[in-house]
């Protein structure tokens, strides 16, 4: 899925400002129900524009466990989303496996993981521990070779995607975990202050009057409809 240029939002339009035209003339489909592997639809979107790239984390098999560095405001001695997996994972009893990874501009992770068969996992924030995230159905990744001002996502260990794998019954606070990564993050308000392409466009400064620039997911747009 394409998002913004040098940003990390999703490109195309907002469900407020939906066309209900081309993908969306049944109503309105979101980031992740726009992604696609249509290589004809990824080359024409990205042939428009300098799309970063995004990873529709769900459709795509994947739970990414998203590690943030500590914010400048915050007091000496405060775990990191490293730091706080590595202790969940003690407790846990559980040994964390190298996995596929990718350092995000900030210097924290992305750990991709292969969710066990039959099970759907949705996004978290902070539920599993002090500056850890996860990203599964409903969510999605910034992807290797992406850009934004802060700096470039690079790929750190380019191995499969880790999955749990053997008998061993669940312990407690391994069921635990898990019914809390079940567990849905609420959802957020989309910004409409954008075009619905992600420009900002000093000739359309309110909602319901045509932009000036071209819109990637306007009525004859590539991408959102």
């Amino acid at each position: 899925m394409p998002l913004r240029p040098n940003d990390k939002r999703p490109a195309g339009h907002s469900e407020q400002l939906c066309p209900q035209t081309g993908r969306c003339t049944g109503g309105h489909l979101k980031p992740e129900q726009r992604a696609t592997t249509d290589t004809e639809l990824i080359t024409a979107a990205w042939t428009q524009q300098p799309y970063n790239i995004g990873i529709a984390t769900g459709p795509s098999g994947l739970l990414v466990i998203d590690l943030d560095m500590l914010k400048p405001s915050e007091p000496e001695g405060t775990p990191d989303g490293a730091a706080s997996l590595q202790a969940l994972c003690e407790r846990a009893g559980q040994t964390l496996p190298a996995t596929y990874q990718v350092r995000t501009p900030s210097g924290g992770q992305h750990l991709y993981f292969t969710p066990p068969p039959g099970v759907r996992l949705g996004n978290t924030a902070n539920r599993l521990g002090h500056h850890i995230d996860t990203r599964g159905w409903g969510g999605y990744v910034v992807a290797p070779a992406s850009t934004t001002p802060e700096g470039s996502y690079s790929l750190c260990d380019d191995r499969p995607p880790a999955t749990r794998t053997g008998s061993a019954k669940p312990s407690r606070s391994h069921r635990g975990l898990s019914a809390r990564l079940r567990r849905r993050s609420p959802r957020q308000r989309s910004d409409t202050r954008l075009l619905r392409c992600g420009v900002r466009c000093p000739t359309w400064p309110r909602q319901g009057t045509a932009p000036a620039t071209p819109c990637c997911c306007g009525p004859r747009g590539l991408w959102g409809g």
